[in-house]
C-alpha cells in the first residue's frame, strides 16, 4: 500500500511538472490561439490589452487567466457570438479568471433560432469557474425567445461564479443573466446591476426556469429593469436558495420589482434583504392553462411590506421566523449602516421541512449570527491615536463605517474631516486633557458628508476660523456640521474660535442645511462671529441637552444662540453672559424658525447698542416670521447697554411673529416684552415674575437657591431654568445625600459593547420602570419594574434582549418612569449605541 501511495505522488508530481503556461500575447497572438494550444491542465497567460475575438474553450479543463485584472484584460466579442463559450462538458478544472467579456452577441440555438449568453454561454453539461470578471456591454436579443444578456447557463452545466460583476448587459429573459434546464450553478459574491430585459421577457437581472436550482450566496441585485421582474424571473419549477442577497432599486413595470415567480416555482429565501423595488416586491403569478400554483419560503430576511406586500395570485408564500419589514438602512450600495436592524439578525444554519438550505460556518459571517442582505458589516476596530496613526486625521483617512479612532491625551495641531463616514472619534481620557487646535486654518471639525451616525466626544475644539462656502463666507469656526449630516457632539469644549471674515456665522459650532446633530453634554465659550457667537443653526433642526453657551460674542447679532429657520430642540441648557452688537445677546430666532426652549436658564445677556428699527432684546430677538415655545425655563438679567431694558423684543416688521409661554419665570412678566404691533404673545397662568434668586453652588453657576420661586414650579414639577438646586449641608447625613429631583443621567461609556452603564437618581421612594426600546419603538428588554428607594442609583447592563440574546448593533432608547409616594410622575428618554 506504502508503494502505491508513492507511485500516486509521483505521477501527480510528474503531472504537475508537465503542466505548461502558454504566454498570450508572447507566444501565441491570440487567446483563443493559445487555447488551441494548450492541453489539459495547462494555463494560458494572458498580458493586459483588449482581445476582439470569440473565445472556445473546446472542452479543455484548462485555466485562462489574465495578468492585469479585468480593468486591464479585456474580451471584446465583436458583436460576432458569445464572446466566450464553455460548451463541451468543460469540468471545474476549466477556469475563467480576471477578464471583462463585452460586446458578445450570443450563441446561435439553431434548434428554436435563437440566441443566448451575449457575453458567455455555459451549456451541455458543463461546469467551469468563471471568477474575478466584469461581464459588461452584451447583448442576446435575436430570436423567440433570447436569453442570459450578459451569461447564459443551462442544459445541466453547474459551474460556479465567485466575485464577478454582471451589468449593463440587455436580452429578453435574464438581461444580466439566465439559468435553466436542469442547470444548479453557485454563485457567490456576484453583482448583477442595470440589466434590461426587452418587451416580452422578463427578468431584468436573472431568469431562471425549467428546474433550475441554482444557489446564491452574498449576491447584490440592483437597478436591473423589465417589463415585468426587474430583480428575478422565476419559471416552471425554477427551485433556487437565495442566502445572504440583497434584492433593491429593481423595477418590473408590470409587477413583481424584485421578484415574479410562475409555474410551480419554489424558492427559498434566507438571510436576505429585498426592499425599495418597484413598484412591488413579490408577485406569484396566477395560474393560466395549466401552470402550476408557486410557493416562496422566506426566513430571517426583511422584506418592505412583509406578507401584506407580497401579491400572491393563487400561490402561497410560508413566512417561517426571524423575518422583518423595516428599512434596512443601506448606505453605499448594498452596506449596512452600522444602526442597521439587519445586523445579526440572520442565521448560519437553516432546516426546513427535513431540508437543510443553509449552512454557514462561523469563518463565512461576522458577529454572532449573519446579517441580512450581501454585506456583511465589519467588526468594529479601534485605530489608536498616536500608537498607531501619528494624527486623528490619518486615523479617519484608515477607518470604516463602525470603527472607533481613539486618542490619546495631547493637543492636535490640524484640521480634521470626518469624510462621510460613520466613526467615533472619541480621546481616552476626556476634554480636560485632549484638544484639536485648528491653527486658524479652517474649521477644527468638518462634518459636512452626509454622515448618519458619527460620533464626537471628548475633546476641547479650538483656534478654528470656519470652513470657507460658495459665497465666500466662513462658517463653523470650531465645527463645521453640514448637508444633511446627523452626528452626535458630545463632551466638547468648544473654545477660543473665531469665523472670521465678513457675514461670519457660528464662531463656536454651525449646524446647517438640514444637519440635525445631536448635541449633549457640551461646553461652547469664548468664541466669536458676526452671527452667533456660540452656535448657529441654519436650515436645520439639532437637539442641544445639558449644553452650557457662555461668554460668546457676536459682532452683529446673536451672541450665544442664533436659531435661523430652526426646529431646534433645546433643553437643560444654560446661556449667560453672551454679548451681541445689536440684538438676541442670549438668543437669536430668525426667518421662520419654530424652536422650542424647554428648561433653559437665558441670563445676563447683554447688547451694546440701539437702532431705531428695534435692536435692544438682549436675552431673546425673534425677527421674521419666526415662533417660540419656551417652557420651564428663565429669563432672566438680561440688558442693552444704552436703554437697559428688555429681556425679550420681537424686531423686523416683514413678518408676524409669536412666542409661547408656559411655566416659565420672566422678568418684566408679559408687559416688558416689546411686539413692535408685529406679533402675538401666548402667556398661561403658570408663569412668573419673580426673582429667581441665581446662586454659584459647588462650582454650578447659575444654580437655585432652596427658596428659589423656581423650584419645583416648572412643567411637571420640574425646576425652572437649566439649573439644579443649591442643597445645603444638613444636619442628617442622610438628608444630604438624597437627590432632590428625579435624573437619569446618561449611559457611559457610549457607544458600548457589550456593556454599559445606566445611572440614575430619585428624590424619595416610589414605583421605578425602565425599559430599553429598538428605533422602531419596540420593546427588547425591561430592565427595572419594582419599588425603588430615594437616593442615587447604578446599574449595568449587558445588551441582552428578553430572551438572553445578544442584541445586533444600532442605537437603542432607554426610558425611566417614576412615580412617587405621592403619586407624582416623572419620565426621561435618552439615546444610547451599541457597537460591536
Amino acid at each position: 500500500m506504502k508503494w502505491l501511495q508513492l507511485m500516486i505522488i509521483v505521477l501527480i508530481s510528474v503531472s504537475a511538472l508537465s503542466a505548461a503556461v502558454i504566454n498570450v500575447p508572447q507566444e501565441s497572438a491570440t487567446i483563443q490561439a493559445g487555447i488551441t494550444l494548450a492541453n489539459d491542465g495547462d494555463t494560458v497567460l494572458v498580458d493586459v490589452g483588449t482581445y476582439v475575438e470569440n473565445v472556445n474553450f473546446n472542452g479543455k479543463n484548462i485555466l485562462v487567466k489574465s495578468l492585469g485584472g479585468p480593468e486591464l484584460t479585456i474580451i471584446d466579442g465583436n458583436q460576432n457570438g458569445s464572446a466566450v463559450m464553455m460548451t463541451s462538458g468543460e469540468t471545474s478544472q476549466a477556469v475563467l479568471d480576471g477578464f471583462t467579456i463585452t460586446n458578445g452577441s450570443g450563441w446561435y440555438n439553431e434548434n428554436i433560432s435563437e440566441y443566448i449568453g451575449g457575453g458567455i454561454c455555459v451549456r451541455f453539461a458543463s461546469s467551469p469557474i468563471l471568477k474575478n470578471l466584469i461581464v459588461a456591454g452584451n447583448a442576446a436579443v435575436i430570436g423567440a425567445s433570447p436569453a442570459g444578456g450578459g451569461i447564459a447557463i443551462g442544459m445541466s452545466s453547474h459551474p460556479v461564479l465567485q466575485n464577478v460583476i454582471i451589468t449593463d448587459n440587455t436580452s429578453m429573459y435574464g438581461g444580466g443573466l439566465s439559468i435553466a434546464y436542469d442547470s444548479d450553478p453557485i454563485l457567490r459574491d456576484v453583482e448583477i446591476s442595470y440589466n434590461t430585459a426587452i418587451t416580452g421577457g422578463g427578468g431584468g437581472g436573472v431568469y431562471i426556469g425549467d428546474e433550475a436550482s441554482p444557489y446564491f450566496e452574498k449576491v447584490y441585485i440592483h437597478h436591473n429593469v423589465a417589463p415585468a421582474a426587474g430583480g428575478f424571473f422565476l419559471h416552471a419549477g425554477a427551485a433556487p436558495t437565495l442566502n445572504k442577497v440583497t434584492v433593491t432599486s429593481n423595477t418590473g413595470n408590470n409587477g413583481g420589482g424584485a421578484m415574479v415567480t410562475n409555474d410551480g416555482s419554489i424558492p427559498v429565501i434566507v438571510n436576505s434583504n429585498v426592499y425599495g423595488n418597484f413598484p412591488d416586491q413579490f408577485y406569484l403569478m396566477y395560474a393560466d392553462q395549466g401552470n402550476q400554483p408557486d410557493t416562496v419560503t422566506i426566513a430571517y430576511s426583511n422584506v418592505q411590506g412583509g406578507l401584506t406586500g407580497i401579491h400572491l395570485g393563487i400561490g402561497q408564500v410560508n413566512w417561517v421566523t426571524g423575518n422583518m419589514q423595516t428599512n434596512p438602512i443601506l448606505m453605499d450600495g448594498d452596506h449596512l449602516n452600522p444602526i442597521s436592524p439587519c445586523i445579526d439578525a440572520g442565521t448560519a444554519l437553516f432546516t426546513y421541512e427535513e431540508v437543510n438550505y443553509v449552512n454557514m460556518t462561523s469563518d463565512e459571517y461576522i458577529g454572532s449570527v449573519p446579517d441580512m442582505g450581501s454585506w456583511e458589516m465589519p467588526e468594529p476596530q479601534a485605530l489608536l491615536v498616536p500608537q498607531n496613526y501619528t494624527s486623528i486625521q490619518l486615523g479617519i483617512e484608515a477607518a470604516v463605517d463602525g470603527d472607533t479612532v481613539l486618542v490619546a491625551d495631547g493637543t492636535y495641531l490640524e484640521n480634521i474631516d470626518f469624510l462621510g463616514k460613520n466613526i467615533v472619534v472619541k480621546s481616552v481620557n476626556g476634554e480636560l486633557v485632549t484638544s484639536i487646535d485648528g491653527g486658524a486654518l479652517d474649521a477644527t471639525v468638518k462634518i459636512m458628508n452626509q454622515e448618519a451616525t458619527a460620533v464626537l466626544d471628548g475633546f476641547t475644539i479650538t483656534n478654528g476660523s470656519g470652513v470657507l462656502n460658495l459665497e465666500g463666507h466662513h462658517l463653523g469656526g470650531g465645527i463645521a456640521c453640514r448637508y444633511t449630516s446627523t452626528p452626535t457632539l458630545r463632551n466638547l469644549i468648544v473654545e477660543h474660535n473665531d469665523a472670521i471674515g465678513d457675514t461670519a456665522m457660528g464662531g463656536g459650532i454651525i449646524c446647517s442645511h438640514n444637519a440635525d446633530a445631536i448635541i449633549e453634554d457640551v461646553i461652547i465659550r469664548n468664541n466669536e462671529a458676526d452671527y452667533g457667537g456660540g452656535f448657529v443653526a441654519f436650515e436645520a433642526n439639532p437637539s442641544l441637552t445639558r449644553v452650557k453657551i457662555y461668554e460668546n460674542y457676536g459682532r452683529v447679532t446673536g451672541g450665544g444662540l442664533v436659531l435661523w429657520t430652526s426646529d431646534a430642540h433645546v433643553e437643560q441648557t444654560t446661556i449667560v453672559q453672551n454679548e451681541a452688537e445689536y440684538v438676541g445677546a442670549g438668543v437669536w430666532v430668525h426667518l421662520g424658525g419654530h424652536p422650542t426652549l424647554d428648561r433653559v436658564t437665558i441670563a445676563d445677556n447683554n447688547t451694546n447698542k440701539f437702532v431705531a428699527w428695534g435692536a435692544k432684546g438682549a436675552g431673546i430677538g425673534i425677527s421674521d416670521g419666526s415662533s417660540l415655545e419656551l417652557t420651564s425655563s428663565i429669563v432672566w438679567g438680561n440688558t442693552n447697554r444704552e436703554t437697559n431694558s428688555n429681556n425679550i423684543e420681537f424686531y423686523h416688521i416683514h413678518a408676524t411673529n409669536s412666542i409661547t409661554i408656559n411655566y416659565s419665570d420672566i422678568e418684566g412678566g408679559q408687559a416688558d416684552i416689546l411686539t413692535h404691533n408685529n406679533g402675538t404673545i401666548t402667556w398661561t397662568p403658570d408663569n412668573i415674575t419673580d426673582d429667581p434668586m441665581f446662586v454659584d453652588c459647588e462650582g454650578v453657576a447659575y444654580a437655585l437657591q432652596p427658596e428659589s420661586p423656581c423650584i419645583g414650579t416648572g412643567y411637571l414639577g420640574v425646576d425652572m431654568g437649566a439649573g439644579s438646586e443649591c442643597v445645603p449641608v444638613a444636619v442628617d447625613p442622610d438628608l444630604a445625600l438624597l437627590p432632590q429631583q428625579f435624573e437619569l443621567y446618561q449611559n457611559y461609556p457610549n457607544p458600548f459593547n457589550p456593556s454599559t452603564t445606566i445611572n440614575f437618581e430619585l428624590p424619595g421612594a416610589g414605583w421605578v420602570n425602565l425599559v430599553i426600546y429598538d428605533v422602531t419603538g419596540r420593546e427588547v428588554a425591561t430592565l427595572i419594574d419594582e419599588q425603588g428607594l430615594g437616593g442615587r442609583h447604578s446599574m449595568n447592563w449587558i445588551a441582552n434582549n428578553q430572551q438572553g440574546k445578544l442584541l445586533a448593533t444600532g442605537i437603542y432608547l432607554y426610558e425611566m418612569k417614576f412615580t412617587d409616594s405621592q403619586g407624582k410622575q416623572f419620565h426621561e428618554v435618552r439615546k444610547f449605541t451599541l457597537l460591536k
